[in-house]
């Protein structure tokens, strides 16, 4: 787990100022300073200590999906004042951090939970987690590209392959991968030449965005 995440998830200091007490000196994991709120250490094997005081690790884990609008920053704070997700979690713990991003302009399904093990079993190429999105293109694709998306095909960063693709419309389909790189998607259909007019995740593994309304959060059930 990251220890900012750990810090918003074990104690009752909001993410601001364990980001300004971590840069400050103030937090030890075992013997040591630690200035680097992205470090990422085993909570329970190691002890972490802010400003003196031993934090005991609790296993209080929340799991959560969201329905992300539109126009909408991946981040708690942002220095051009734009709209962040949170605007959104009014009533859900506040020691939750997504696990993931969706870009600015990207809608659909996040998922949160202060379980830093889960978001990196999530995130992690190597237990390949589906995505599930939806796409609207500016023109119709054509039987070719439609094809190329399931044989593959090589982007600047490596080979991208689709393990599944339903045309919906004309210029709309469902695509299905196991892998996050930034901007996957949108840059799959640039590569072809289309303009990504929409795009949409409704599913990260078995878990479905399904009626979820926009905005709104809802606490993962057991199945999920």
């Amino acid at each position: 787990m990251k220890l900012i995440q750990f810090i918003v998830s074990q104690t009752s200091i909001n993410r601001r100022m364990a980001a300004q007490m971590i840069k400050e000196g103030a937090v030890k994991v075992g013997s040591n300073i630690i200035e680097d709120m992205n470090y990422e250490f085993k909570p329970g094997n190691e002890k972490v200590v802010i400003d003196r005081k031993a934090i005991r690790y609790k296993k209080n884990f929340y799991y959560y999906k969201f329905n992300k609008p539109s126009n909408v920053i991946c981040s708690f704070d942002d220095p051009r004042n734009r709209r962040t997700i949170k605007a959104f979690m009014a009533g859900v713990p506040e020691q939750i951090f997504a696990v993931g991003r969706l870009d600015r302009n990207t809608k659909g399904l996040l998922l949160f939970t202060n379980d830093g093990n889960f978001s990196n079993r999530v995130q992690h190429p190597s237990y390949s987690i589906s995505k599930e999105y939806r796409v609207t293109l500016d023109k119709p694709i054509t039987k070719r590209h439609f094809q190329r998306l399931t044989n593959g095909l090589i982007l600047e960063d490596g080979p991208v392959s689709y393990s599944k693709a339903i045309l919906m419309d004309d210029n709309m389909l469902e695509v299905t991968l196991s892998e996050g790189r930034n901007r996957i998607v949108r840059r799959t259909f640039e590569f072809f030449g289309y303009k990504v007019k929409g795009l949409k995740r409704l599913a990260i593994g078995p878990v479905k965005l399904g009626v979820l309304k926009e905005g709104c959060f809802k606490e993962l059930t057991k199945l999920e």
